[in-house]
């Protein structure tokens, strides 16, 4: 059995847990930044941008997100999560809209690539810090 719960942390966000054996918890920030200014607003406040890493993950954060756009952790080189670790699941194939899109977005229940300068909601990790600061992805 799977519950979501939401508990009020402030004004704009909106921390959801998800009660089964990843122990997955996601803050809802309702606030546009950029790809980069989203991650550093995460990593101060909580822990990161969201990293999905199941088809569980992915349906929840797709119904609360309700059909909005929001920032989830994924970026472009080699498909990596922004606490550097690779992509074990992918909710479709990822491909840039442009030469210049490399970041990941969750958009109308789809995952898309978009430009990284793009101001846009977001949804961070809400886990333990598992990084170091040395780890911080850096965007042009």
């Amino acid at each position: 059995m799977y519950v979501w719960t939401g508990l009020h942390l402030e004004m704009t966000d909106w921390k959801w847990s998800l009660e089964d054996d990843t122990d997955a918890s996601f803050v809802f920030v309702n606030e546009t930044k950029t790809w980069k200014d989203a991650q550093i607003y995460c990593r101060e406040r909580y822990t990161d941008l969201a990293s999905v890493r199941s088809y569980r993950e992915n349906h929840h954060i797709m119904m609360l997100a309700d059909g909005r756009s929001f920032w989830i952790g994924l970026y472009r080189g080699q498909w990596k999560w922004s606490d550097g670790t690779p992509v074990s699941f992918q909710k479709q194939n990822l491909q840039p809209n442009s030469n210049h899109a490399s970041c990941g977005q969750l958009n109308h229940h789809k995952w898309r690539v978009v430009k990284c300068k793009t101001p846009t909601f977001f949804v961070s990790n809400n886990k333990p810090y598992e990084h170091t600061p040395s780890q911080l992805i850096h965007q042009r």
